[in-house]
């Protein structure tokens, strides 16, 4: 970059995402130590997912997710530590998946792609 340019800085307005989202309305229980909590999945992509619950917890706090993921030919079940990367108290946290097993990357994965298919 010439000297006196100013640098380049992200849009506010366009998707920062690094994967795509898929709609996902299970239940999802989710935790960190002696304090747990059951939600309702909104979305979800391979880097994460969307939880609506009324105990929402603090930002940063490392958690375990578990949720039945529906996918064909069988259901899949995920457990998985997270962190939560941001709350609106009360109503819903985003947790970002921390060391995803493979297989369950890769059946998200798959269940972004024809769940997102399926909408065209």
């Amino acid at each position: 970059m010439p000297a006196g340019e100013p640098a380049t800085k992200p849009d506010p307005g366009k998707e920062q995402r690094k994967s795509h989202r898929a709609l996902l309305l299970v239940q999802i229980e989710i935790g960190n130590t002696g304090d747990f909590s059951i939600g309702r999945g909104e979305n979800i992509s391979e880097g994460g997912l969307l939880v609506f619950t009324h105990n929402t917890f603090a930002p940063k706090t490392e958690t375990i997710t578990r949720f039945n993921l529906p996918s064909t030919p069988h259901e899949c079940h995920i457990e998985c530590p997270g962190v939560v990367v941001h709350v609106q108290p009360g109503a819903h946290m985003g947790v970002e998946f921390l060391q995803l097993k493979d297989e369950h990357r890769k059946a998200i994965a798959a269940f972004v792609q024809a769940t997102l298919a399926g909408d065209k």
